[in-house]
């Protein structure tokens, strides 16, 4: 190599080395900067972290707070609702006793209905049905359908065992009280039990020593009561000494389990 060769190499290399320096300057500054940046994003990492462990954090406490709430509000509601059927109980037991002896009616009624009804309806449903059936009418009626209660009873079990898809045993009682006091064959007749209106007004007038035409509607009502109790006997009797179903235990233990509760 010649001399002059030599002399134009260390020239160049004279004239590139202050560009050289300035890049090796710019990217050590560039890698500082990205030291820089990279540090700064794990610091944003941890904060954005931490802020979502406390944003689920606060959710959970949400939830917690909110089914203990929620807990909280069914214990009262149950409370209030035990409470209020507590006193609907003891508001109908007293009403039964007054209503019964207002009317000259045994204290041993409920446990004849009870009874008739084979342990399959409750106490407080014999009583509020018994109360609703011999209510809003004169007294001599009043007193009748008490009296034949536990007969109607018999006769709408009866009738609920050879139809029992219409219904259970206090539906049938309550169907029965209902087509005596509108004085309807029609709904008796759904239930299985056939009047003669115009017989039955016949028979009864008879025995009151009037015309079927002079009844009233009170006396109309008595008529229509003796002849379900006619016809009832009947009924009774085509069920025979069998006069229980497969789901009388199932009942029974119901009632029982209900009583037990309302006792308490």
């Amino acid at each position: 190599m010649s001399d002059y060769t030599v002399s134009v190499i260390l020239s160049a290399q004279d004239m590139a080395s202050p560009q050289i320096r300035q890049l090796v300057g710019n990217l050590t500054s560039l890698g500082a900067s990205t030291v820089k940046i990279s540090g700064n994003n794990v610091a944003a990492t941890k904060s954005q972290k931490s802020l979502t462990q406390s944003v689920f954090g606060a959710i959970s406490a949400f939830n917690h707070y909110t089914y203990a709430l929620r807990t909280v509000g069914r214990m009262v509601e149950k409370a209030y609702d035990t409470a209020k059927e507590g006193a609907i109980i003891e508001q109908t037991t007293e009403s039964w006793g007054r209503f019964t002896e207002s009317l000259g009616q045994p204290i041993g009624l409920l446990g004849e209905l009870r009874q008739a009804s084979a342990l399959t309806v409750t106490d407080m449903q014999l009583m509020s049905d018994t109360m609703l059936m011999a209510s809003g009418t004169g007294d001599e009626l009043g007193k009748a359908m008490l009296s034949a209660a536990p007969q109607l009873m018999e006769i709408a079990r009866a009738a609920q065992l050879l139809n029992p898809t219409l219904g259970d045993t206090s539906y049938f009682y309550n169907s029965l009280a209902m087509g005596i006091k509108r004085t309807s064959k029609f709904r008796l007749d759904n239930l299985g039990i056939t009047i003669r209106a115009t017989q039955a007004y016949k028979a009864y007038a008879a025995v009151l020593g009037k015309s079927q035409l002079e009844l009233t509607g009170e006396e109309q009502q008595m008529a229509m009561l003796n002849e379900v109790l006619r016809v009832g006997e009947n009924l009774i009797g085509k069920t025979g000494d069998a006069a229980s179903s497969a789901v009388d235990p199932f009942s029974r233990l119901e009632a029982g389990t209900k009583n037990l509760w309302n006792a308490g």
